[in-house]
């Protein structure tokens, strides 16, 4: 709602009128006796005016210190600044198309077309059971150690995406939730996934992955 312009407060308007009624005070001209040498009236004229000059110059000092520290009180609020526009709406399909991709790649053995949806950089973080890793050559490394870069060692990946939602003012985030199934292969295996998303550019990339496996009775 549009915030209403903002008025001074009371002190503010209390110190304000009474420091312009002072000032006018002490400022006024003070008599003074003229040709009146050695008397007592003349003496007197001259020490109620020294007194009175005095006692103004006290007050306007006072009023000006009181006015200097309800300045800052009395200044008006600063106008809240409006956020700059988002640079585009959000795209779920563009999210799950990321994913899509990434199966493709890895049925067709293409492991570097799989890994193409992983933010290439140092920051990306790839959880799997009690183990961490950082870093897209290590995950690299990682994934061609266990599953090679060929269809017939890395065997055949499906998805199910079981949530998705959008993440940040702008929507500029996302996190999808899944299931994996891995089948034809030795490492065949099954468990379900997290992963966040960001949108980089007209892109979006995987910042951060979290995979974990299903436990298997044991015959």
């Amino acid at each position: 709602t549009p915030l209403s312009e903002s008025t001074p407060s009371p002190l503010c308007a209390i110190s304000s009128g009474t420091s312009r009624n002072h000032n006018t005070a002490s400022a006024a001209p003070v008599a003074t006796p003229s040709k009146m040498k050695n008397s007592s009236r003349a003496r007197s004229r001259v020490f109620s005016g020294t007194l009175l000059l005095m006692s103004g110059r006290i007050i306007h000092a006072s009023l000006t210190a009181a006015s200097l520290l309800l300045a800052p009180a009395c200044a008006p609020s600063p106008t809240p600044t409006t956020p700059p526009p988002c640079p585009g709406a959000y795209d779920e399909a563009a999210v799950v198309a990321v994913l899509e991709t990434q199966r493709a790649a890895w049925n067709q053995g293409d492991l570097d077309g799989f890994l193409a949806g992983y933010e290439p950089s140092e920051a990306l973080l790839f959880t799997s059971g009690a183990s961490i890793r950082q870093g897209f050559e290590e995950t690299r490394d990682k994934y061609r150690a266990r599953y090679g870069d060929a269809p017939e060692t890395m065997g055949t990946l499906a998805f199910e995406i079981l949530d998705v939602r959008a993440l940040g003012q702008c929507a500029d985030a996302a996190i999808v939730l899944g299931r994996w199934a891995l089948t034809d292969t030795p490492e065949a295996g099954a468990g379900v996934f997290s992963v966040i998303l960001e949108k980089r550019g007209a892109s979006w990339q995987i910042v951060h992955d979290h995979t974990s496996a299903e436990i298997l009775p044991v015959p």
